[in-house]
């Protein structure tokens, strides 16, 4: 089972639809969530290869997914700075996610998921640019990365 399997049959155990569905659409939403949530923590961290378009598209399809549902989402007015309004809950994380028992933030319960390599990657990411843009080879300190909005 791979990263994104077993990232989805997590999300599979805490989804609780608002409303009676099928466990198709329960499993669709899982699949999604956990592309989108891979994504949403490259992007996070600000890697070069983080697919921009296919984050949005995957967006638009889990606001879809989380009004089918019926899930507990915040909107426009209560999204919070981590929040993503229509996809996630409280504090970014999505809607019924345990890891704010075991993580201070959406991001680093993520990384529980997907590896520090993400973070490592960007660091190294961060450092390639700079060298290339200064013309040596020191190393740059990390940006504080920003949340997606």
């Amino acid at each position: 089972m791979d990263a994104v399997d077993a990232r989805a049959a997590s999300i599979r155990m805490f989804t609780v639809p608002g409303r009676h569905v099928g466990t198709t659409l329960v499993r669709r939403y899982a699949t999604v969530a956990a592309e989108w949530e891979r994504l949403r923590l490259e992007l996070f961290h600000d890697l070069v290869h983080a697919d921009d378009e296919r984050f949005l598209e995957l967006s638009v399809m889990m606001q879809r997914l989380s009004t089918e549902l019926g899930l507990q989402t915040c909107n426009a007015k209560t999204a919070g700075t981590d929040d993503v309004a229509g996809i996630t809950g409280w504090r970014g994380f999505l809607p019924n996610d345990p890891g704010y028992l075991q993580s201070g933030t959406w991001s680093e319960a993520a990384e529980t998921w997907w590896g520090r390599n993400i973070v490592t990657n960007a660091l190294r990411s961060q450092s390639r640019r700079t060298a290339r843009s200064s013309g040596s080879a020191t190393v740059a300190m990390p940006i504080a990365a920003s949340p997606i909005p």
